[in-house]
């Protein structure tokens, strides 16, 4: 079995950040944790799939807003615009068709994480410090 640090380490080498409820259950639970990380990572790995990635992760972004799952649609949200998956535009369309079936308040609450996220962006120092919620960083 591995040590949590060794769990968290593989999860931030893998995804790019460890969530801070994903720190508890790896010393809490080390066994769930590591087969709820594992079924994650296949479902999000780049490899061959019917959606394309953009569309699996507006899909995650419309769900994190649907369950009002503030720490994933920002996590989500930036990402997407980060690494190029979606636009901004894509993004808020997203957001406000994920109104329809579950209510205004799901679009509500998606638009206010957008709106943060952009202003954070936009503000952001543009130099070369490796930015954790990038897959591609070290």
């Amino acid at each position: 079995m591995k040590t949590t640090d060794e769990l968290i380490q593989e999860q931030m080498s893998k995804r790019g950040y460890v969530a801070p409820f994903h720190k508890f259950l790896a010393r809490e639970d080390p066994e769930y944790f590591e087969l709820y990380m594992n079924y994650a990572n296949v479902l999000l790995e780049k490899r061959q799939y019917a959606l394309s990635r953009k569309m699996r992760v507006l899909l995650i972004i419309a769900l994190d807003a649907a369950r009002l799952f503030e720490f994933g649609l920002e996590l989500y949200i930036q990402r997407a615009l980060e690494e190029g998956i979606a636009t901004k535009q894509e993004i808020l369309e997203t957001l406000e068709i994920a109104g329809i079936p579950t209510g205004f308040v799901t679009s509500a609450f998606g638009l206010g994480v957008l709106e943060r996220v952009l202003k954070k962006l936009s503000t952001k120092p543009t130099n070369d410090t490796p930015n954790p919620l990038r897959s591609d960083s070290k």
